[in-house]
């Protein structure tokens, strides 16, 4: 509850339309979507080494630029993650590079 009485419930964030999910079930982030779990700011050894490994497996994946232009079209629904070789804090400073690799969006 807010001070004002009214319940804080936040309206879920809808994906952007204009930018369909990229689907794929071989893609290295649907068979082993733990890899892909990674929260800003966590600079363990086995995060860091659990990231790059995804890092390179999204490398391979014929898919990872649709993903990434998603992300970058949806940044309520990706704060965490790897896309496309990037982490959400990244994946925003990437923008000029992605939007001329994805396209406009």
């Amino acid at each position: 509850m807010s001070r004002t009485g009214t319940p804080n419930n936040p309206t879920p964030t809808e994906a952007d339309p204009r930018i369909p999910f990229p689907h794929s079930d071989t893609r290295p982030c649907r068979t082993s979507p733990t890899l892909f779990a990674h929260d800003y700011g966590d600079t363990s050894a086995d995060t860091a080494g659990r990231a790059a490994r995804a890092k390179t497996a999204c490398r391979a994946c014929p898919i990872a630029t649709g993903s990434l232009k998603w992300a970058l079209a949806n940044p309520p629904l990706t704060p965490t993650g790897i896309w496309e070789t990037t982490t959400a804090p990244t994946s925003a400073s990437a923008w000029p590079t992605a939007s001329a690799a994805t396209g406009p969006l």
